[in-house]
């Protein structure tokens, strides 16, 4: 029902279709319910790894890479890759020797 609400307020709102807080939020939502029981486990375990005084779950750190990339720039690659294109459709290299999300990953 929670997905449902927010995916009416997506419609709804243009501004809303910007990444930011709200779609990052709105993401971890959809996949959090898409998670295996043993992965939700441990992802509820890692949400709480050094928590302070204010309450914590996987949609409320949807955010938390945008939140450390405001304060610490040079970790925006560990977030995103960017990819180039060519308007004229001609093939663009897109690799990187720097770390990004994708290497992370992989």
């Amino acid at each position: 029902m929670k997905t449902l609400a927010m995916l009416s307020f997506l419609v709804v709102s243009p501004a809303a279709f910007a990444w930011g807080e709200t779609g990052h939020m709105l993401v971890a939502e959809i996949a959090y319910h898409r998670l295996t029981p043993q992965a939700k486990a441990e992802a509820d375990r890692l949400v709480l790894f050094g928590k302070t005084e204010r309450a914590y779950d996987f949609v409320t750190v949807g955010p938390w890479a945008d939140e450390v990339r405001r304060e610490k720039p040079e970790t925006g690659p560990m977030h995103y890759k960017d990819y180039f294109f060519r308007e004229d459709g001609k093939p663009v290299l897109n690799h990187s020797d720097e770390i990004n999300a994708v290497t992370a990953i992989n």
